[in-house]
């Protein structure tokens, strides 16, 4: 499971349009793995460039369109940053940050799909072979930050998602149930536990 592809079916549950995020997009990400202390910056500013213009694209607005999905959120780039950028570079990203903040629409909702470490790992082996990907010591530190991020997170109303033991990109009646979940929600942090984890 992906958050690509849930967010792509929850779009199509809600009758809304997906924007999906294109990491291949990104000329600095090859080099990024290869020497992170290098490449780190320049990654991770090409990111939020391209994720404020696409948002800025969305809040011109779309005449025939009810509303967008996307499979990303804003904050988030700041999370990676605090993670791959030495001080004085992240002093710099976040002064940059700040500019570009300004120039984004706010989400109505944000979904938060949780997961336990092992899961995810199991999750990313089954997409592939793939020389970047993250170990489980790796996962656990992410889920930490996440975690902690989104405790304190504020800024809309959060719907948080124990994805453990379903898939969402292959239970159609799941993604109905979280698409109703999410026309119900107004404000606050929501956690949802999907109807065939919370019968086991």
């Amino acid at each position: 499971m992906g958050k690509g592809a849930v967010a792509r079916r929850l779009a199509a549950a809600l009758g809304l349009q997906a924007v999906l995020e294109r990491p291949q997009d990104n000329p600095f990400l090859a080099s990024f793995h290869q020497d992170q202390a290098t490449y780190a910056f320049q990654t991770q500013v090409f990111f939020l460039i391209s994720r404020q213009q696409v948002l800025s694209q969305l809040q011109q607005g779309d005449l025939f369109s009810a509303g967008t999905v996307t499979d990303f959120l804003f904050e988030r780039e700041r999370i990676f940053a605090a993670l791959h950028l030495g001080a004085e570079e992240l002093a710099l990203y976040d002064r940059i940050h700040a500019v570009v903040k300004e120039r984004i629409p706010k989400p109505d909702v944000v979904i938060y799909l949780q997961a336990r470490p092992h899961v995810l790992l199991e999750r990313l082996k089954a997409r592939g072979p793939d020389p970047h990907r993250p170990v489980l010591k790796d996962l656990e530190e992410m889920n930490r930050v996440y975690s902690e991020f989104f405790f304190h997170y504020a800024g809309t109303p959060l719907l948080v998602v124990n994805t453990s033991d379903v898939d969402l990109d292959r239970d159609d009646e799941e993604m109905r149930h979280l698409a109703m979940e999410v026309l119900r929600l107004r404000g606050g942090t929501q956690h949802y536990i999907p109807r065939t984890h919370s019968q086991r």
